[in-house]
C-alpha cells in the first residue's frame, strides 16, 4: 500500500512473532528503505490482507484463529475477521474481532 512517505507491506511470518503464523506489517520509505517492521498475534496463525491509512495511522485488515487447545488432533478452530489498529510508527493502538468462521486446523 502507497502513504505519503512510502510504502506499507502487509503480510504474515513464521520466522518472527509469537506463534505460527503472525501478521506482519514492514514499513518503508519512497526508496523502499525499512523505517520498520511490527508482527501481531499469538500462538495460532494471524494473517495480514489489506490495510487503511487513518488519522492515528493504519488500520489493517486480516484473519486470527483460535483453537481450544494445542493438543487435540480433531480440535475445531475458528477463524475470524480480525482489525488491528496501529500508529505510524507500528505500535498497537487496538484490535477487534469480527465474524467468527470455524473451520478445522
Amino acid at each position: 500500500m502507497a502513504t505519503k512517505d512510502g510504502y506499507l507491506i502487509i503480510g504474515s511470518t513464521s520466522s518472527y512473532g509469537k506463534g505460527n503464523y503472525d501478521m506482519y506489517i514492514i514499513k518503508t520509505n519512497k526508496k523502499g528503505k525499512k523505517i520498520w517492521q511490527n508482527t501481531y498475534g499469538n500462538f495460532y496463525n494471524e494473517y495480514g490482507y489489506s490495510a487503511k491509512i487513518t488519522k492515528q495511522g493504519y488500520l489493517i485488515k486480516g484473519t486470527k484463529q483460535d483453537c481450544p487447545n494445542n493438543t487435540d488432533i480433531n480440535r475445531k478452530c475458528t477463524s475470524n475477521v480480525w482489525f488491528v489498529s496501529i500508529d505510524k510508527n507500528g505500535k498497537e493502538i487496538s484490535n477487534r474481532l469480527l465474524e467468527q468462521v470455524n473451520s478445522k486446523s
